[in-house]
Order: structure tokens, then C-alpha cells, then sequence
């Protein structure tokens, strides 16, 4: 299976892996730092990059850093790990 971060090539750009685990990491993230914080998270998300753009490890270190927890292996799970993690 695909791993979301990397769909390798345009081909594979709208399968699933890409839309549906996309979509799953931020609910998993929200279960695991708590609603208080991941709203805290999208805020400083949106207040930080505001008429610009950034990438998916400027995401990992916001969230890291507005949680205060280590983050790194939840989206290497479920973003860069070919194949769906278990809830």
C-alpha cells in the first residue's frame, strides 16, 4: 500500500491512501493530544502561515511544539508507514 506522504508519481495521487489516511491523521492527532490542544494546534496553524504555505514536517514541529509532546512517531505511522495503522 501506498504511504500517504509519498504517493510516488501523479498516478497515484488520488488513491486512496493519499484522501482517505490524509484525513485520519488529524483525527488520530485530536485523540491524542486532546481537543483543548489540537484546536490550539490549528489555530497557531493558520495564524503562522497565513498567505503562505509549508509542508507536512513544518506541521509535525508546530504540533510538537504547541503539545509540548513528541508527535513524530503518530505521523510517521500513519503518514509515511505504507499500510494502516490500527486505532
Amino acid at each position: 500500500m501506498t504511504p500517504t506522504a509519498d504517493p510516488s508519481g501523479p498516478q497515484n495521487l488520488f488513491h486512496a491512501p493519499v484522501y482517505d489516511r490524509g484525513a485520519m491523521t488529524p483525527h488520530v492527532l485530536r485523540g491524542t493530544v486532546g481537543d483543548r490542544t489540537f484546536f490550539a494546534i490549528l489555530r497557531a496553524w493558520a495564524r503562522e502561515h497565513r498567505y503562505g504555505n509549508a509542508d507536512t514536517a513544518a506541521f509535525v514541529s508546530l504540533a510538537e511544539r504547541v503539545s509540548g509532546r513528541r508527535l513524530r512517531a503518530l505521523f510517521g505511522a500513519w503518514l509515511h508507514q505504507p499500510g494502516k495503522p490500527s486505532l
